[in-house]
């Protein structure tokens, strides 16, 4: 007995060892395993996994690594490790006994291995937030234990594998989010119920495709269901009921193509506590029925955003007491605001912008004491604030911008000492503003503008210790800047832009360290530039033009390390222009025309950025300094209207972005003649050097030099116009000057209003100078010319006919000169000419007639007496009867007609530079408007002004001024002899 005692736990013994040799050998192959994939690793977070006589081989002790109860690796958690690389390397086959693998937030790329299989006891796989690509195993399939899968946030594309939904019965948080996935194959016949234990489904961000997944249909467990941002298409589908899905908590379908009206049922789902469907095309009506909402009673969160839902928000809406974010902006929403909003006491957010809700704000919005974002802007809401807003202690953002609301802005707004946001710009608000917004310290961005807003700023607006950005533009606020707007450390942004601010600017303006944008133009402001600006170190843009600031300009400004645009035109400055200027070198726009500056910069050795300089309408001697050739990225120079003296700037053909150049009305002279260089002003479009005393005569040369005058601009080349800098909100172009204009033209016999945008606009004018000689035939080659002033010059000879070659042509004037012959017929051709005027000749023969030519008057041939023909009352004799004039209509023709366009065409060379005056009258067109200019602006040759369309004229500061002259803003009477204006052509 004792002998087969022994026996038996020998062999025991022998059993238990050999067990525990064989664990002890799987889990070394284990280790192995594991460093083998490591070393594959591109890098890692893994310095502690060795194997050496001074550390454990037992990967048990490693980091991320745990084992089961025989030793055997049982869970692999390197989620957050830093691991790069791929799986390529990774042995499934040796770990049989693993449950759990996280490999969540790393940067581990390449397909999934399809060995990855032979994990066959795997409970969890994370493999979420890496770069995986390819398609999902159908292997995963197999895990017929696994209970969560997550491989959201990668790349992987292709169908979900129908394996998954037909194995993975105990599955329950199933989460392939942003990825690239497609819908399972429809036809497939799912076994065993498909997911039947599945509770928690997100499929969101992929490309499910326009159908709507069947296969969870059978997952009646379903407590959250996310199919959002795919593009699933068609109506809801209505089997989404509580009956199939009575344990339904989180719907959300948003950001997909769903149609139709809102489905019953789904608002029948009792325990449902999020229903987004947002950014569809959803239509129809909020469902009124109050059984319905009463459903709902547990929503905590409703997104109906952007979609077209109509109708108005029905009152028992109010049911929804545990809402607390309520989001229907951006639909067709209409009607009033339901009182009974009041009663959503759990309100945390509330967002119905972008709708049409009228009538007034009820005071019944005060009971939303948890209330944080309020956002009604861009309605039809009316009426006055109501005190009770003030109730809103929790509110941090308040939006009830782009509305009609009116009144007073309440003294309780000043009791919302949480807010960070208050805008309530673009409504009728008056009064002034109420000095207890200084209590709302923690207030980030003010804007208020676009109202009428009046009075004082108040001095307790230097409270806000914590403002970044100021809005106050366009209102009728007046007095002087309060010397407590120092105390805002933090602004950023000041935008004060039409108002009434008169005084100086306060010294305290240094104090703004952080300051970017300051913009205080169409004001009153006196005195100089404060001597202090150069401590606010950080300021980009400046922007005080049309004010009544004078003085010498501080050297200081030239401090200013990084500014960007500085406008201080149309004011009284003296002086020098501070060379300091001239070496900032992130300056792109110098804006000091309409002042009084004698003399400009001399060095421009560090200006690489200047886009822009615009010193015309000043008092500037000397010639044009050298250094300019160092902007090389200028495209606007305009030194017109000044005292300079120079030959022609020959030397500005190497900036191969200068796109306008204008000298007009200076003292510039000689011959308008350059030598050939490689350069030859490659970008020019625009070149007025007019009112000069340039002599001598034109050279093919001179015409061969702008390339750029010689083609189309092409839509990738207009891109340079539009370059517009963007600064929280503020937006800036590089000039105003390229704005629109519309221009009535007649195209084979038809009225046609032609829409030109400026930046598309090629010009050359050499009006007013002394020059003479024929002009050559070359000018031809200018294919892309749109307006051409040649006047109040000594030009002999033929018109070249070489000038039927502009087929972009709408407006020529050859006017004064001593011009002969007869005019050549081919100038028919050009079709899109609508401004000719060849008065003042010595011209000859019949004028011509076809397209264009019919609807020119009397005034643009008149002192030619050797012309003849319509529109002249002088006959010709022995004229071809092709030739015959075309009659004129009578009045009573005119006057009958349904739309009469009476259009007078006039190009005058008018003291220096062009006048191009467009008189029209309209009956039966529509809504017409009259923008009326005043009479001490124009020239003696005219009178009233009118311009129809004045949207398309008009900036955004409302001045007519701005459409046109010399890449700038009209600011004084010399320049109003430049602009388009259209003449009345009843009251001329």
């Amino acid at each position: 007995m004792l002998q087969e005692a022994l026996l038996m736990l020998f062999l025991s013994l022998s059993c238990i060892c050999s067990s525990a040799s064989y664990h002890a050998d799987v889990t070394q192959k284990e280790a192995e395993a594991l460093l083998q994939w490591r070393a594959s690793l591109v890098s890692h977070s893994l310095p502690s996994w060795l194997i050496s006589n001074h550390s454990s081989s037992n990967p048990c002790e490693w980091v991320g690594v745990r084992c089961d109860t025989f030793g055997r690796v049982g869970e692999i958690n390197l989620a957050n490790f830093n691991l790069s690389g791929t799986l390529h390397q990774f042995n499934f086959l040796i770990f049989t006994n693993l449950t759990s693998l996280n490999l969540n937030s790393n940067d581990l790329f390449g397909p999934i291995p399809y060995h990855i299989g032979s994990l066959s006891k795997l409970t969890t796989l994370d493999l979420s937030h890496n770069n995986f690509t390819g398609n999902i195993p159908k292997e995963i399939g197999e895990f017929r234990e696994l209970q969560v899968l997550h491989l959201y946030n990668n790349s992987l594309s292709g169908a979900i594998p129908h394996q998954l939904i037909s194995n993975l019965q105990e599955v329950w948080d199933l989460d392939l989010s942003f990825n690239r996935l497609e819908n399972p194959d429809p036809l497939m016949h799912y076994n065993n119920g498909s997911m039947a234990s599945l509770t928690h489904l997100l499929l969101h961000h992929n490309s499910l495709g326009l159908e709507f997944p069947t296969f969870i249909f059978q997952c009646h467990k379903l407590i959250i269901l996310d199919f959002s941002y795919n593009n699933i298409a068609g109506s809801i589908p209505l089997w989404l009921s509580p009956n199939a899905f009575n344990q339904l908590e989180s719907l959300n379908l948003s950001t997909n193509q769903f149609e139709g009206p809102i489905p019953q049922v789904i608002l029948r789902h009792s325990k449902l506590r999020e229903l987004a469907l947002s950014e569809n095309k959803l239509n129809g009506s909020i469902p009124e029925e109050k059984s319905l909402l009463s459903n709902l009673e547990s929503l905590v969160f409703l997104n109906l955003f952007e979609n077209q839902i109509s109708g108005f928000i029905p009152p028992s809406i109010g049911r929804l007491r545990n809402l607390k974010g309520l989001r229907l902006y951006q639909n067709h929403l209409s009607g009033s605001f339901p009182p009974e909003i009041g009663n959503l006491s759990n309100l945390v957010h509330l967002d119905l912008s972008e709708n049409q809700i009228s009538g007034f704000i009820p005071s019944s919005i005060g009971r939303l004491r948890n209330l944080k974002e309020f956002w009604l802007y861009q309605n039809h809401l009316s009426g006055s604030l109501p005190p009770e807003i003030g109730n809103l202690s929790n509110l941090v953002d308040l939006d009830l911008s782009e509305n009609k609301i009116s009144g007073f802005i309440p003294p309780s707004i000043g009791r919302l000492r949480n807010l960070k946001e208050l805008w309530l710009y673009q409504n009728h608000l008056s009064g002034s503003l109420p000095p207890e917004i200084g209590n709302l310290s923690n207030l980030v961005d003010l804007e208020l503008s676009a109202n009428q807003i009046s009075g004082f700023i108040p001095p307790s607006i230097g409270c806000l210790r914590n403002l970044e950005e100021l809005w106050l533009y366009q209102n009728q606020l007046s007095g002087s800047l309060p010397l407590e707007i120092g105390n805002l450390s933090k602004l950023e942004a000041l935008n004060l832009l039409n108002n009434a601010i008169s005084g100086s600017l306060p010294v305290e303006i240094g104090c703004l360290s952080n300051l970017v944008v300051l913009r205080i133009l169409n004001n009153h402001l006196s005195g100089p530039l404060p001597y202090t600006i150069g401590n606010a170190s950080r300021l980009e843009y400046i922007q005080l033009r049309n004010n009544q600031l004078m003085g010498t300009l501080t050297v200081e400004v030239g401090k200013l390390s990084n500014l960007v645009e500085l406008d201080l035109s149309n004011n009284h400055f003296s002086g020098s222009v501070p060379d300091g200027l001239s070496s900032i070198n992130t300056l792109k726009m110098l804006k000091l025309h309409g002042n009084n500056f004698h003399a400009m910069p001399h060095s421009f050795h560090n200006a690489s950025n200047l886009v822009t300089i615009m010193i015309h309408e000043n008092q500037i001697q000397g010639t044009i300094p050298r250094s300019l050739t160092n902007c090389k990225n200028l495209e606007i120079l305009d030194l017109g209207i000044n005292m300079m003296s120079d030959a022609f700037p020959c030397w500005l053909g190497s900036l191969p972005m200068l796109r306008v150049l204008s000298l007009r009305s200076n003292k510039f002279h000689g011959p308008l003649k350059c030598s050939k260089t490689k350069h030859g002003f490659p970008s020019l479009h625009f070149l007025d050097l007019s009112s000069n005393e340039f002599s001598g005569y034109l050279c093919k040369e001179f015409f061969e030099a702008w390339k750029s005058m010689r083609v189309a601009i092409s839509s990738n080349e207009s891109h340079l116009w539009n370059n517009v800098t963007f600064h929280q909100g503020y937006v800036n172009l590089y000039s105003d000057f390229y704005e629109s204009v519309t221009v009535p033209i007649i195209n084979k016999g038809q009225y046609v209003l032609l829409n030109k945008s400026l930046e598309m606009f090629k010009f050359l004018d050499l009006s007013n100078n002394h020059l003479q000689g024929e002009i050559p035939e070359e000018i031809g080659e200018l294919k892309a010319l749109v307006a051409l002033n040649l006047s109040r010059n000594a030009f002999i000879g033929k018109i070249p006919s070489s000038i039927w070659n502009l087929s972009e042509l709408e407006a020529m004037d050859l006017s004064q000169n001593n011009l002969s012959g007869e005019i050549p017929n081919q100038l028919t051709g050009l079709t899109f000419l609508a401004i000719l005027n060849l008065s003042s000749n010595q011209l000859t023969g019949v004028i011509p007639h076809g397209n264009q030519f019919n609807t020119f008057s009397p005034d643009s041939y008149e002192g030619n007496p050797g012309l003849c023909g319509f529109p002249l009352s002088k006959q010709c004799k022995n004229v071809d009867s092709n030739l015959v004039p075309l009659p004129t209509l009578d009045e009573e023709d005119v006057e009958s007609s349904t739309i009469r366009f009476d259009w007078k065409f006039m190009l005058m060379g008018y003291g220096s530079g062009v006048i191009l005056t467009l008189a029209r009258a309209v009956r039966g067109f529509g809504d017409h408007v009259s923008c009326h200019v005043p009479l001490s602006l124009l020239p003696p040759c005219a009178n009233e002004l009118y311009i129809g369309s004045c949207k398309s004229l008009v900036t955004e500061y409302g001045d007519f001024w701005q459409s046109w002259g010399a890449m700038g803003e009209i600011g004084s009477e010399s320049y109003a002899e430049s602009l388009w204006v259209a003449q009345a052509a009843d009251g001329a």
